[in-house]
């Protein structure tokens, strides 16, 4: 069978999202591309060497804004190519053990960065400053106090919204099709009720509207990147303000301030627990941070 022709079928047999596919896709069709220049075009033919070379090719790849693709992006690109081999070989169209041959390679050990206290209040404070005030906030409110995906957020309708006087939650329309239901704090609550009753205009059902429809994940990251403009780039030297960044934030703080690390999973909709433990290693590694003992300055309290 055709590799291209392998792909689709696996996106066929797959109940992916829009989302979800284009995510596989992009990154199979990298591959296909790769391997067709290699006078590879069936999926009989990729081999664990093959792959092996693959991953020289991506480590020696120059990314858009890094020098190299990191560890994490090439670990990836692995994992996918990995799922279509599984699947091909679920389909007896190749040995099973040629997928299991194939191990991804090891990803660096990240300290996890998250938004600063003060870098969160310059983009609050730039986002009172543009022409959609209210939605802009009510925006960054939602990223900070729910986790939620770009995705998610920007897919939210009015009907997900659901205001008590004691309470405020949203639907989350998430990964693999699940749902889930997330508590907004009270700023989260009144921000929200402050853009939804006095400044959202429109036919459309979604939640976040911009001048030219439903705001987009793309279009999401666009305004999140204007806002730091705004608020001063040098004070953003080397961090993202990107949605998944104020996810990650997200995750950090609420397992700081006690939160369970169930509860941390299932709000932001994780698959495995073990995706959540991860942010724990970056609260302890704040939290070190804050406590370790200085043996040099304890010689000086000695002296």
């Amino acid at each position: 069978m055709r590799l291209l022709d392998a792909v689709t079928e696996l996106q066929y047999s797959k109940d992916w999202t829009p989302t979800t596919a284009r995510w596989y896709t992009s990154r199979l069709n990298l591959f296909l591309t790769w391997a067709e220049a290699q006078g590879v075009t069936t999926i009989d033919a990729v081999t664990p060497a093959l792959v092996r070379r693959y991953v020289a090719y991506l480590q020696s790849r120059p990314a858009r804004n890094r020098a190299r693709l990191d560890t994490h992006t090439i670990h990836g690109h692995v994992r996918i190519i990995r799922t279509l081999l599984f699947w091909a070989a679920a389909e007896n169209l190749i040995d099973e053990q040629i997928p299991r041959r194939i191990k991804p390679p090891r990803k660096e050990e990240k300290v996890l960065q998250i938004l600063s206290d003060r870098q969160i209040a310059l983009l609050f404070r730039a986002a009172s400053q543009t022409p959609m005030p209210l939605r802009d906030t009510a925006l960054l409110s939602l990223l900070l106090d729910t986790g939620c995906r770009a995705s998610e957020l920007c897919g939210l309708t009015l009907a997900d919204v659901t205001f008590t006087p004691e309470a405020a939650w949203i639907l989350v329309h998430g990964k693999g099709k699940k749902q889930r239901e997330v508590a907004l704090g009270k700023k989260a609550r009144l921000a929200l009720s402050r853009y939804l009753h006095r400044a959202r205009y429109g036919e459309s059902p979604r939640v976040f509207l911009g001048k030219k429809g439903p705001l987009a994940p793309e279009g999401l990251d666009r305004l999140l990147y204007r806002l730091r403009d705004l608020a001063g780039a040098d004070e953003f030297e080397g961090v993202s303000v990107a949605a998944h960044r104020w996810r990650h934030t997200h995750a950090v703080k609420a397992l700081e301030a006690g939160m369970d690390v169930y509860a941390v999973s299932k709000q932001m909709g994780h698959a495995e627990i073990g995706i959540t433990t991860n942010y724990l290693k970056a609260v302890s590694q704040r939290q070190l941070r804050q406590m370790t003992i200085s043996p040099l300055d304890m010689m000086g309290k000695a002296g």
